[in-house]
């Protein structure tokens, strides 16, 4: 077997990935790595020389401080322990993954790490990349055809990837850990526990402390609202302006509704995200804006720790995207009994249907008018499907149950790390199998 001791042929697997950074690449490689070392395979991060070089040597993206420090204290030794890892050069096999976007790929277009390693020491190479549009950048077809093969996250991006030509496409999903992003109920905010099981009102503080500090009070009813959340990078492909329009159309400040948009910058060096949203009310909202309903953009980085009781606080995580390749928020918050609305359109129907979510309908696609990606085409969710799910979680709380319940467990079942980590087994026995036809093609 691949990973059993002693094995003449028991390979290292070398995972380059932007472990150090936060975001989609990060977290993803993040979970992968921790299911297959659950398996027991002895798997290692990229090689960096620690610490002078960690700023320089960091594969696909740069390392962001303020990320590493908010991680939780397993992902942490996980990630320090597998950078220190000592190699074992006697090891004839090595299995080598690039997980990034392919303009990180060697020659890369930016100062990175270098992967793949195309040299006698590596035996087998695998990139493992997404994108969110209807076709490929320029350039990635010809970087994903030197690797002996490509990982995506769903059939939809298989479609796509080969419809391109790139070959040796394989599916592999997402892993989320299932144990961090969980279930926490008595920090719902319609949660109540006795006095004798909360003595020192620990709970209720809880709740409280997060609301004052993250999120706020509503203006007239103060806790008694519904809390719709939405994380995301601020980019157009995220839909701001879609959930921001439906949200002002369908509510006002008299509702007991709350829309808090935790969000970060994307490569912008123009108006800030409070600048942009000020804007957009003065365009579009100005005849409401002076009873338009409560919201709150909230640009400060959120800590990984504190995830898992933002998505328990929502009473929905709303994400109108108009294309993903995957769904990260979406599959931690259900991961969480969350109940999420999100756009029921490629990446994230591996996972969404209608028992365990929300899909929003897509209305019609649309094209990319300026960009790099110009010419590509995204998806525009259905706003007034959007708005009648949003109106269904403020009028009948109590029909979500059933929902958060199919939700918690279709990610224990099929995403979980040790679910993923029999699927990422298989997948490297099969490529054990590959390599070991070549070495005995080499001695024929």
């Amino acid at each position: 077997m691949l990973k059993s001791c002693g094995s003449f042929f028991e390979p290292q697997v070398f995972w380059n990935a932007p472990f150090l950074s936060g975001g989609g690449y990060c977290s993803e490689a993040t979970s992968l790595v921790s299911s297959l070392e659950k398996q027991g395979f002895d798997v290692h991060l990229q090689q960096v020389s620690f610490p002078k070089c960690l700023y320089n040597l960091q594969h696909g993206d740069g390392v962001s401080q303020g990320y590493l420090s908010a991680l939780s204290y397993e992902d942490q030794s996980m990630l320090w322990r597998l950078l220190n890892k000592d190699r074992d050069d006697r090891n004839r096999i090595t299995i080598e993954v690039c997980h990034s976007e392919p303009g990180a790929w060697k020659p890369a277009a930016f100062d990175t790490s270098d992967c793949p390693q195309f040299s006698k020491s590596v035996s087998y190479h695998v990139g493992r990349t997404m994108f969110e549009t209807d076709r490929l950048p320029k350039g990635w077809k010809k970087k994903m055809n030197r690797m002996d093969e490509i990982w995506v996250p769903s059939d939809f991006l298989k479609s796509i990837f080969e419809r391109e030509g790139v070959k040796n496409v394989r599916v592999v999903g997402e892993s989320v850990n299932t144990h961090f992003f969980r279930p926490i109920v008595s920090v719902r905010k319609d949660a109540t526990l006795p006095l004798s099981q909360d003595p020192e009102n620990t709970y209720n503080l809880t709740r409280a402390y997060i609301f004052d500090t993250v999120f706020e009070r509503h203006p007239l009813h103060g806790y008694a609202s519904t809390v719709f959340l939405s994380i995301f990078k601020w980019e157009f492909r995220k839909g701001w302006d879609i959930l921001l329009n439906v949200y002002f159309d369908s509510f006002s400040k008299n509702d007991p509704v709350s829309l808090f948009i935790i969000t970060q910058e994307y490569h912008s060096d123009g108006d800030s995200v409070d600048d942009q949203v000020q804007d957009f009310i003065r365009t579009h909202w100005a005849h409401k804006a002076s009873s338009l309903p409560h919201f709150k953009i909230v640009t400060t980085l959120a800590p990984q720790l504190f995830l898992p009781y933002f998505y328990n606080f929502a009473s929905a995580v709303v994400l109108p995207t108009r294309g993903e390749g995957w769904g990260r928020v979406a599959q931690e918050a259900m991961s969480c009994g969350g109940v999420v609305i999100t756009t029921g359109y490629g990446g994230p129907l591996t996972f969404l249907n209608a028992n365990n979510s929300f899909p929003i309908p897509v209305g019609r696609f649309t094209t990319i008018q300026e960009g790099p990606f110009r010419g590509h085409q995204l998806v525009e969710p259905d706003r007034a499907e959007l708005a009648r799910m949003m109106r269904l979680v403020v009028q009948n709380p109590e029909e979500l149950n059933e929902i958060r319940r199919e939700a918690r467990e279709s990610m224990v079942r099929q995403y979980s790390e040790e679910a993923m980590g029999k699927v990422l087994e298989a997948e490297l026995l099969r490529i054990e199998s590959v390599i070991l036809g070549r070495e005995l093609e080499k001695e024929l």
